[in-house]
């Protein structure tokens, strides 16, 4: 399924619209909408994930948001959403509709004390936030107020996501003018590697918690950790994405080379 997915897409939501007798519009919307959040659903929650899967996903999943407002669909695109969020910025297009999901996340959340809505709304509210900084970062504790209740909840949801965004979000802001907390960022980033010890993401947070507290040696074996564990196919991806920071760090700051394909 995946490896056809972004040649499918247009041709497969083509022919739910038009093969057989017409429908009326909101039956159409509806076939459509399940045939997008299948396809999108497969791709998004099956690893391992890359950019043009996941990006692919995203599309198929707001289609299926815009035409069926249900839980699952809101959920999956939230979830879509916020993996791309953290590694590319949107454009200034896409503000409006950050703003419509974290919102409609977070009320779910706090509503039902859902732990993945909490913790999309987060990261989606934190993206809103860095794409209008002039504006928007009086809202810096609501998005802590989010993720922090998250984590309260299920601290190990997807590999701890929530304590390592609290660590990062208190290690690279600003002391004294705003949120920035290196006790509070060690917390969190040591919740992560305790909840989730086998991804290199948490590892790589806390190594660079320990270099920021000049505790060289403890930060060089974090990175060194990062490179030997292993979270599974599933999280293939994200991963590599810690491995290669780690990799990063160990050769900027320690003196380490890697030979191609370590």
């Amino acid at each position: 399924m995946r490896l056809v997915l972004c040649g499918m897409v247009l041709p497969i939501l083509g022919l739910c619209a038009c093969v057989g007798p017409r429908p009326g519009e909101s039956e159409r919307d509806l076939l459509v909408s399940s045939s997008a959040a299948e396809l999108g659903g497969e791709a998004l929650m099956v690893g391992p994930r890359d950019s043009l899967h996941v990006a692919a996903a995203k599309q198929l999943l707001e289609v299926a948001w815009h035409n069926d407002h249900s839980e699952r669909n809101l959920l999956r695109y939230a979830r879509a959403a916020a993996w791309i969020a953290e590694r590319q910025k949107p454009d200034g297009r896409d503000t409006g509709e950050l703003e419509s999901l974290w919102e409609e996340c977070a009320a779910l959340g706090e509503g039902q004390q859902r732990a993945d809505a909490l913790l999309f709304a987060a990261i989606l509210y934190g993206l809103f936030i860095d794409t209008n900084r002039l504006t928007a970062l009086g809202k810096v504790p609501r998005m802590l107020e989010l993720a922090l209740a998250s984590a309260k909840l299920d601290g190990a949801f997807l590999q701890a996501w929530a304590h390592r965004v609290l660590g990062e979000v208190y290690l690279v802001a600003p002391m004294g003018i705003s949120v920035g907390d290196l006790d509070k960022a060690e917390y969190h980033y040591n919740q992560a590697v305790e909840l989730a010890p086998d991804f290199p993401g948490n590892w790589v947070g806390l190594g660079n918690l320990l270099y920021a507290f000049e505790e060289d040696e403890d930060a060089e074996a974090a990175y060194n950790r990062a490179l030997e564990v292993d979270p599974g196919l599933e999280w293939a991806t994200e991963a590599e994405e810690g491995r290669v920071e780690a990799r990063q760090m160990l050769t900027e700051h320690f003196d380490y080379s890697f030979e191609a394909g370590d």
